[in-house]
């Protein structure tokens, strides 16, 4: 049987069993069983943040300055440290790359 290829580019080997020559039962790798389980999982992670997009939406906010003003973070806090130098780094078959070390949100 040919593997099957879903939209995710997920390829699945599933072995189908009959019962009384009808498909009663497919079987399938675990490894392939845990990735459409992890899929499932992101999916239903998607639907319910959209579902709560849309019920937030014309609602009551705060800008980022409110959010520090409330949180008591003054600007001085917050304020981004510059970003260091580059290092160069070889590559194999070119002379060198740069490498940026950018900061971590606070």
């Amino acid at each position: 049987m040919m593997p099957r290829r879903t939209r995710s580019a997920l390829r699945l080997h599933p072995e189908v069993l009959k019962k009384n020559g009808r498909k009663e039962f497919v079987v399938l790798p675990y490894e392939e069983f845990v990735a459409i389980q992890e899929q499932l999982e992101d999916a239903e992670d998607l639907v319910g943040l959209r579902l709560a997009v849309l019920q937030d939406k014309g609602g009551p906010g705060l800008t980022v300055d409110e959010l520090k003003a409330r949180l008591g973070l003054s600007k001085e806090r917050t304020r981004r440290r510059p970003v260091k130098r580059a290092k160069q780094l070889p590559l194999r078959g070119q002379r060198s790359i740069r490498r940026v070390r950018t900061n971590k949100p606070v």
